[in-house]
């Protein structure tokens, strides 16, 4: 019983941290009621609160008393809060939403729509504007913004529809925010949609099908990806990245990280793959009206790996010159794409 009360403690001052927040949006009740949570269930403070409360001297009954003052301070937050429900990104909409959110799509895709239903029908009058933005990642380490947008919202409807156009995606990770502007004093809070741009249509399709399963990793996705020039020997890996590269190299080694949080060396399952798509994005002298892709290999990973490298030699003559781009990605379901670009010269 004891372990319990420490647990519900530890969660008891976390839960007052979240509500310390929200008294700073102006919620002050949730942060009184989660407070005396703390104080009720915290061990060290036993002697006090048996003294002055005999009621409360067995200790279900505090963990009782404790998980209710939980509710009532949340049931304070949820009522000063509006935010949206069932929101999801898709190509095209078939109706007035969405429906199930898509996780992947082409790099040729410009426009995305983005649907989100409110969570209380009578809030509707509540909203001003609705704010979206959209993040990018090429690479874990790397987030840029790429898309801004404020929409006008009609009066009194609770499921809406945004179009998100002109975009310019590339292959990569992304996550729309969905951030409600309101006439009132209440907080709002934001809505996140995650998804993938890939480069070829099978990628897309396999994804959103939902034909792919994860890897048996902890995390599905490669956390770093080096280039390099290689001596074409097996068994050695890139040890850092190079922007640039020689067009005289005896080889190209691509090195992929699988992370996991516990061990050096992840344990995937027998039948996971790691593949690599190398693309020509420009040539000197030469004008390409859409990358063209160089190659595309897909090796299996067995057993416990901790890297992968690739190791490609070139033809006869070298190398070409140009401007290339690298996308790696594990064959599972939830991974993401690694985006890196580099020259050779």
């Amino acid at each position: 019983m004891k372990i319990v009360q420490w647990i519900l403690t530890v969660i008891a001052l976390l839960f007052s941290l979240l509500t310390l927040f929200a008294a700073f949006q102006g919620t002050v009740f949730s942060l009184i009621f989660a407070l005396l949570a703390l104080v009720i269930i915290a061990p060290p403070l036993y002697p006090q609160i048996n003294k002055r409360l005999p009621f409360l001297r067995f200790s279900f009954l505090k963990i009782f008393l404790c998980v209710l003052l939980w509710f009532v301070a949340l049931g304070f937050i949820g009522g000063n809060t509006f935010s949206f429900a069932n929101a999801a990104v898709c190509a095209s909409p078939g109706s007035e939403t969405c429906g199930k959110s898509e996780i992947a799509f082409l790099e040729t895709t410009s426009s995305l729509t983005v649907s989100a239903d409110l969570t209380d029908p009578g809030d509707a009058g509540e909203l001003k504007e609705v704010g979206i933005t959209m993040d990018y990642w090429a690479q874990p380490d790397q987030e840029s913004e790429v898309y801004s947008e404020t929409f006008e919202v009609p009066q009194d409807k609770q499921q809406m529809l945004f179009t998100l156009e002109e975009l310019d995606l590339q292959p990569g990770s992304y996550r729309v925010n969905i951030t409600p502007v309101l006439k009132t004093d209440k907080t709002a809070l934001t809505k996140e949609v995650q998804f993938a741009v890939w480069s070829s249509t099978e990628d897309v399709e396999k994804r959103n099908s939902g034909e792919l399963e994860n890897a048996g990793l902890f995390h599905n996705s490669i956390s770093e990806v080096n280039i390099c020039e290689h001596s074409g020997q097996r068994g050695t890996f890139c040890q850092q990245d190079m922007p640039e590269i020689s067009s005289g190299a005896a080889a190209l080694g691509f090195t992929a990280e699988i992370p996991n949080l516990r061990i050096r060396r992840a344990s995937v399952r027998g039948d996971s793959q790691i593949t690599f798509v190398l693309r020509i994005l420009s040539v000197p002298g030469e004008e390409l009206t859409e990358p063209e892709e160089m190659f595309r290999e897909t090796q299996e990973l067995e057993g416990d790996v901790g890297t992968y490298t690739l190791i490609n030699t070139p033809p006869e003559g070298g190398l070409p010159q140009g401007l290339f781009e690298l996308v790696t990605f594990l064959e599972a379901k939830d991974s993401l794409p690694i985006r890196k670009v580099f020259t050779i010269k």
